[in-house]
């Protein structure tokens, strides 16, 4: 078996880099992408986020599987009548492996009614845990918790 030389070696420290990097835009697209989905009322895109046996754990309760999220927000969504915002900001990476993430994000919530002025509701922080699957990477829990 022949060593690697320093120049294979920093190719391959090179590529986990690549890949960590990767890695992050896509779990950063993925939550942008939530807010975006729950926010334009597509409840097929937010499901799509969550893993099949992902759990969205909210103010509201706590529901498990990606079918039964897909069935409370499309619910959900038929019901609203107001234009909501999630501004999702300062997302930090707790963990990151090859195969899982966690990730913290702050949250701005506000909503509109219809021509009127929109008010923020609250603020709070979104704790996400993360997994690769074999089409990229999936939300397995998404915990939200309200400032006081």
């Amino acid at each position: 078996m022949q060593t690697p030389t320093a120049r294979e070696g920093m190719s391959t420290m090179c590529d986990e880099k690549t890949q960590a990097l990767a890695d992050r835009l896509e779990i950063l697209d993925l939550i942008a992408r939530w807010a975006y989905t729950t926010d334009t009322k597509d409840p097929d895109g937010f499901a799509e986020i969550y893993a099949e046996d992902g759990v969205l754990d909210t103010v509201s309760g706590v529901t498990e599987s990606r079918e039964a999220i897909r069935k409370l927000v499309t619910e959900s969504m038929q019901k609203r009548t107001i234009q909501t915002r999630h501004f999702q900001t300062g997302t930090v990476f707790l963990e990151l492996t090859s195969t899982t993430a966690r990730t913290s994000t702050s949250l701005l919530f506000t909503k509109r009614e219809l021509g009127a002025v929109a008010v923020s509701v609250g603020t709070g922080r979104y704790l996400d845990e993360w997994r690769r699957t074999g089409s990229g990477w999936s939300m397995v829990r998404r915990t939200t918790t309200v400032d006081p």
